[in-house]
């Protein structure tokens, strides 16, 4: 009977581990201070010197970018040819490209095919 028990108090505490590790409330990283700040030709420029380094340092950092904005998608948009920044809500409808923009994000790599940084999670700083 204890052993039984036993096993079923492991079993729940291990369900219940195995819950809260899985399903841990995410980073919220517009409320983050921004652990870098750059223009977007800084940013690249890191990239391509050393990606190893620049991933090391910037790699699922919140970092903040400011740049001209030469392309929008409805949920992302591009500053200056270099930086793709995908937000999680449809942007506003003020965006214009040329417009400079400041941006908060995740750093989440160097896409070597394209040349671009990418970011997600982001917020426009007004």
């Amino acid at each position: 009977m204890k052993r039984g028990l036993l096993l079923l108090f492991v079993l729940v505490v291990g369900v219940l581990g195995a819950y809260f590790y899985l399903y841990a409330n995410h980073r919220d990283i517009s409320k983050e201070t921004p652990h870098y700040e750059f223009t977007a030709s800084n940013l690249i420029k890191a990239f391509e010197i050393d990606v190893i380094a620049a991933n090391d340092l910037y790699l699922n950092q919140a970092v903040l970018v400011q740049g001209q904005i030469t392309e929008i998608e409805p949920y992302a948009l591009t500053v200056d040819h270099n930086v793709y920044v995908s937000f999680e809500d449809k942007m506003n409808a003020n965006i214009r490209l040329g417009n400079v923009v400041a941006v908060k994000g995740r750093c989440i790599g160097y896409d070597e095919l394209f040349g671009l940084v990418k970011m997600d999670q982001a917020v426009i700083l007004e």
